[in-house]
């Protein structure tokens, strides 16, 4: 074979292995550049969720915030008075549940509990209802439900005259509304006693059972 066939072939030789180098130089790019874009797309879509769950950590926080100020703000406005008439009747007892806010307690319930002075355990005491009066906070004037006595919408109105006198009552305290019954109260015996009343209802925001009480002291005839 002559020099000449020789350097052509090897200069063949050459530029064939420069193009393979130049097609797998360029494949490798391409792929370079795929696998680059894939990456960035993760990287965004990462980005993206991570900013996605930050903020919704941030409104569940928000939320939960406002939820537990509402709840806050709505058992400070509601208040619960007592007046003892002990020299004219001992055993009569007015209640008065005011609701001072601007939301209502919807699904509310009424415990009212004695113990004797001195005992852990609950005591009988019976509850009549003498009379039950719904009426605005701002304008007294303005009573727009009297019931009359032992009435199924009294709010004290008992399951039992045994031990705990738990209402099975539902009731809704309205915004700027007050709720004022008299009871009276009939013991199994003469004596002093610590008594509760128990005003509870469910959180509008979660849904959570809500509570507020009122202890008080007070001697009851037979």
């Amino acid at each position: 074979m002559s020099s000449d066939s020789s350097q052509n072939t090897a200069e063949c030789s050459t530029k064939e292995y420069e193009d393979n180098t130049n097609e797998n130089g360029e494949m490798n790019a391409m792929v370079n550049n795929l696998r680059s874009s894939i990456e960035g797309v993760q990287n965004s879509f990462s980005a993206i969720y991570s900013t996605l769950a930050i903020n919704l950590k941030q409104s569940l926080e928000m939320i939960q915030a406002m939820n537990s100020m509402m709840e806050q703000f709505l058992l400070s406005n509601i208040n619960i008075k007592i007046d003892a008439q002990e020299e004219s009747n001992p055993n009569l007892l007015t209640v008065i549940i005011s609701n001072t806010s601007q939301f209502p307690a919807q699904k509310a319930s009424c415990n009212l509990t004695f113990q004797k002075k001195g005992e852990d355990k609950d005591a009988i005491v019976k509850i009549e209802c003498v009379e039950s009066v719904v009426r605005g906070i701002k304008n007294f004037s303005n009573s727009n439900s009297g019931l009359k006595p032992s009435s199924p919408l009294s709010i004290f109105v008992q399951k039992s005259c045994i031990g705990s006198s738990t209402s099975d009552v539902l009731f809704t305290l309205p915004p700027q509304t007050q709720i004022i019954e008299k009871l009276k109260l009939i013991p199994s015996e003469l004596a002093q006693y610590n008594a509760k009343i128990s005003l509870e209802f469910p959180s509008p925001g979660t849904g959570k059972p809500l509570q507020t009480e009122h202890s008080f002291d007070l001697y009851l005839m037979e």
